[in-house]
C-alpha cells in the first residue's frame, strides 16, 4: 500500500491482523497517531511508516514486536522520546527515525540491538550523551546522527566490529577526540564529523581508507598534518578540513613528499581546506585532479606564486577561492583556461601585474573578486568584471 496517496489515519481494526508479517505504508499522506496497540501484530517483521504525516509518540507497544527486522518511521512529525524498551527488538536490522521531532536521549537499551546494521536519527531534537552500548553494535554499517543536539564524547569503539561504512554525525556538540576505532575501520566510505567541538591530532586519528568517498571534519578544533598517506584514498570525491588548525600541506620538507601524492586524488570533486594554517606553496600536482569541481584554499598562509597548473583543472566549475593568503607574483595566464568556472576569488593577496588577457574567455564567470592586491592595467571585457565590486591598485 506504499506510494498510493492514501490519507486519513491507520484504522484501529488493522491491529486485528495478528498474522500480518509485512506492512508497507511509506510515501502516502497518512496522518494521526500510530495505533497504541500496534504491538498486537506479533508476527510483523517489516513495518514502514516513513514519508507520511504521523504525529504523537512512537507507541511503547511497538517494543513487543519481537520478530521485527525493519522499523522505518522517518520523515514524519513524531515527537517525544524513543521508547525506553526499544532494545527488546533484538531482531531489528534497520532503524530509520530521521526527520521527526524526537527529543530526549537515545535509550541505553539500544545497545541490545546486536543485529542492527542501519541506524538513522538525523534531523531530530535528540540530546544528551550517546549510550556506551553503541560500542556493542558490531554489525553496524551505517550511522546517521547529524543535526541533533547530542553532546559529550563519541564512544571510542563505535567501529569495533570493523564493518562501518558511513558515519555521519555533523551539526551536534560532540567534544573530545575522534574515536580511536575509526583509525582501523578500512571499510569506511563516508565520514562527516563536521560542525562539532572535536579536538586532537588529525594525523594520528586516521589512516588509509581504500573505499573512502567523502571525508568532512570542517569546523572543529583539530590540528596536524595532511600526510602523504592521503594520496592512497583513490575513491575520494569530497575532502573538507576547513575551520581547523591543519598545517603543513606543502611547506618545508613535507612539500617534496606530498607533491607526488596529491595528484592521486583522481576522483576528487570537492576540496575545502579553507581557514586553516596552511603555508608554503600549492603543489603543482594539484593540477592533476582532473575531476575537481570546487577548490577552496582561502584564509590560509600560502605564499609564493599561484602554480599555472591550476589552469589544467578544466572541470573546475563551482569555485576557485585563493583569497586571504600571501600569494605573490602575477596571475598565471593559464587560469584563463578555466572556461567553466563560475566564481573566482583571488582577493587579499600580494599579486602584481595586469590581469591576463586570457580571462576574456572566461565567459561562465558570474562572480569575481580580485580586490586588495597590487594589480594594474585594464580589466577583461566580460560581464563578471564589469559587475564586480572591486578595488584594483
Amino acid at each position: 500500500m506504499y506510494s498510493n496517496n492514501l490519507n486519513g489515519s491507520i484504522p484501529a481494526s488493522l491491529t486485528n491482523l495478528t498474522s500480518l508479517s509485512s506492512l508497507y505504508l511509506w510515501d502516502n499522506n497518512l496522518s494521526g497517531i500510530i495505533p497504541t496497540d500496534i504491538g498486537r501484530l506479533h508476527s510483523l517483521k517489516i513495518l514502514t511508516l516513513s514519508e507520511n504525516y504521523f504525529t504523537g509518540q512512537i507507541p511503547t507497544s511497538i517494543c513487543h514486536l519481537a520478530n521485527l527486522s525493519v522499523l522505518s518511521a522517518g520523515q514524519n512529525q513524531l515527537s517525544g522520546a524513543i521508547p525506553h524498551d526499544i532494545g527488546n527488538l533484538r531482531s531489528l536490522d534497520t532503524l530509520p527515525l530521521l526527520m521527526n521531532k524526537l527529543t530526549c536521549s537515545i535509550p541505553a537499551s539500544v545497545g541490545n540491538l546486536r543485529n542492527l546494521t542501519y541506524l538513522s536519527l538525523t534531523g531530530n531534537q535528540l540530546t544528551g550523551l550517546l549510550p556506551i552500548g553503541i560500542n556493542n553494535l558490531t554489525q553496524l554499517r551505517v550511522i546517521y546522527l547529524s543535526d541533533n543536539k547530542f553532546s559529550g564524547y563519541v564512544p571510542q569503539d563505535v567501529c569495533r566490529g570493523g564493518t562501518l561504512e558511513e558515519f555521519v554525525a555533523s551539526g551536534n556538540h560532540f567534544m573530545g577526540r575522534i574515536p580511536r576505532s575509526l583509525r582501523n575501520c578500512i571499510s569506511l566510505r563516508s565520514l562527516d564529523l563536521s560542525m562539532n567541538e572535536l579536538v586532537g591530532n588529525l594525523t594520528e586519528a586516521f589512516q588509509v581508507y581504500p573505499f573512502l568517498d567523502k571525508f568532512r571534519v570542517q569546523n572543529n578544533m583539530l590540528y596536524g598534518e595532511l600526510s602523504k598517506e592521503w594520496g592512497n584514498c583513490p575513491s575520494l570525491t569530497a575532502l573538507s578540513f576547513s575551520g581547523n588548525n591543519i598545517t603543513d600541506l606543502s611547506n618545508n620538507q613535507l612539500s617534496v613528499r606530498l607533491s607526488s601524492e596529491v595528484g592521486k586524488f583522481s576522483s576528487l570533486q570537492y576540496i575545502d581546506l579553507s581557514t586553516n594554517k596552511l603555508t608554503g606553496s600549492i603543489p603543482k600536482q594539484l593540477g592533476e585532479c582532473s575531476k575537481l569541481l570546487s577548490l577552496n584554499l582561502g584564509r590560509n598562509n600560502f605564499n609564493e606564486s599561484i602554480p599555472p597548473q591550476i589552469g589544467n583543472l578544466d572541470s573546475l566549475q563551482i569555485l576557485l577561492d585563493l583569497s586571504y593568503n600571501e600569494f605573490t607574483g602575477e596571475i598565471p595566464s593559464a587560469l584563463g583556461k578555466l572556461r567553466k568556472l563560475e566564481t573566482l576569488n583571488l582577493s587579499h593577496n600580494k599579486l602584481v601585474g595586469s590581469i591576463p588577457s586570457s580571462f576574456d574567455q572566461m565567459l561562465s564567470l558570474t562572480s569575481v573578486n580580485i580586490s586588495d592586491n597590487e594589480l594594474s592595467g585594464s580589466l577583461p571585457n566580460i560581464k563578471a568584471f564589469k559587475d564586480a565590486q572591486r578595488v584594483v591598485r
